[in-house]
């Protein structure tokens, strides 16, 4: 049952939380391994902010959906006795009139306690009428948490990843799909083996699996052809993330914070769809940041930003990607009905 907690230890739970989360980033920055075991539980939970998928994953490593107590039970389950709460932050929406007061101080009313003579003021204009946008933590449960069957998760993320690597034909349609959404980003895509000399220049070296060029005035990626088609989608997000990430070539950012960046928003992208790159991700990241070393001295908070930013931008492109996924099917859909009526030919 839900407890209502004073101010004060409401504010003991906020520090601790937060505290918790602060140390998580720490924590799960410094090996390939456990930035990987983090990237797992982003590609999960890609609709959330990074502050409440560290928030969530700190509280119960094993989530799997997360869902309020009236969800469950809208959806027809219960969460079983016993099980405590994981709390993570919500938007709560408050409107107010403000005035100052004689003495120059400035006073808040809630709306709902705004009696005649506040609004008299307000139409007057001696108060304001605000509306202002909190956030506070709220309490939600994991579906293993209640006696939802596992069938029915779905329930709770209807674009629920897919197992791509199960069927070839899925690899083909992720392949079809994440080509359509460069095109549709205005990039110009090329294989390796097809740019000029001066294009070529890019390279920095022959075991490069692709480039992109964030910043210059021609916005294009490059990915070798000879690449394995699941290995090519994984390069096609990576490059975009940097286009996405990196455009900014006065930010401050070193190389191997770029390609950690790039790296990391790929992998969770593709585990999201079924698309399993750990152990390439573990092994590319671990080049490139001396098994995390590099990161060992930038302030926590920075770390935070980094992942925070892949977070987002992974989001966007999970579901720029699932747009052209559901696309392809539409059209597969007409297609077929077309075929049936005799109105296309075979």
């Amino acid at each position: 049952m839900y407890k209502k907690r004073s101010t004060k230890e409401l504010w003991e739970e906020v520090k601790a939380t937060t505290e918790k989360m602060v140390k998580d980033v720490e924590n799960y920055t410094r090996s390939p391994e456990q930035v990987k075991e983090m990237l797992d539980f982003m590609s999960r939970f890609h609709q959330y902010s990074f502050r409440n998928q560290a928030l969530i994953r700190g509280q119960r490593p094993g989530a799997t959906a997360i869902g309020s107590f009236k969800k469950f039970k809208d959806l027809g389950y219960s969460v079983q006795k016993g099980e405590k709460s994981i709390r993570v932050w919500a938007p709560s929406t408050t409107t107010e009139y403000q005035f100052r007061n004689e003495a120059g101080m400035l006073v808040r009313i809630p709306a709902g306690q705004a009696d005649a003579r506040i609004k008299a003021m307000a139409q007057e204009g001696r108060a304001e009428k605000k509306t202002r946008e909190r956030f506070r933590l709220v309490p939600v449960f994991d579906a293993t948490q209640t006696n939802m069957p596992v069938k029915d998760y779905p329930k709770l993320y209807p674009n629920r990843p897919m197992d791509y690597t199960a069927d070839p034909k899925l690899v083909e349609q992720l392949a079809v799909a994440t080509k359509q959404w460069v095109k549709k980003e205005q990039i110009e895509e090329y294989t390796v083996e097809d740019l000029t000399q001066s294009d070529l220049a890019q390279f920095k070296d022959e075991g490069q699996k692709g480039f992109s060029l964030p910043g210059a005035a021609r916005q294009i990626i490059a990915i070798r052809d000879s690449l394995p088609e699941s290995d090519k989608i994984a390069v096609r997000i990576h490059e975009m993330a940097h286009n996405a990430l990196h455009q900014d070539s006065q930010d401050g950012k070193t190389t191997p914070e770029r390609e950690f960046q790039a790296e990391m928003t790929s992998y969770v992208v593709c585990k999201h769809f079924g698309l399993d790159t750990g152990e390439n991700a573990t092994k590319y990241i671990a080049g490139w940041t001396k098994n995390g070393e590099t990161f060992e001295f930038l302030p926590v908070q920075e770390r935070g930003k980094m992942l925070g930013d892949v977070q987002k931008t992974a989001k966007t492109f999970i579901n720029s990607i699932s747009e052209q996924l559901e696309a392809q099917r539409s059209q597969s859909q007409t297609r077929a009905k077309k075929r049936e009526t005799g109105l296309e030919l075979e």
